[in-house]
């Protein structure tokens, strides 16, 4: 029996294909700032890598325009 692995987009639910090239990973992380005391939320993108894909921080991402859509979101919510 052959094992099947699938992705989805975190924001519009695609599912990956499997030689799609124009997908993302997406991670926070909050980082140490010197000029406050506790740490400040930041993004990291990278371009699919399918090791990195299974980190279960990964938002796995379908393209530029959900990417746009949740670095929308992100910078617009707040604490």
């Amino acid at each position: 029996m052959a094992w099947t692995e699938t992705f989805h987009c975190d924001v519009c639910n695609k599912q990956r294909k499997e030689n799609s090239e124009d997908w993302w990973l997406v991670w926070d992380e909050p980082v140490a700032s010197a000029t406050t005391e506790r740490p400040v939320p930041a993004i990291k993108i990278m371009r699919w890598d399918l090791l990195m894909s299974h980190s279960a921080e990964a938002r796995h991402l379908c393209g530029a325009r959900c990417l746009h859509t949740l670095l929308d979101r992100w910078v617009s919510q707040r604490d």
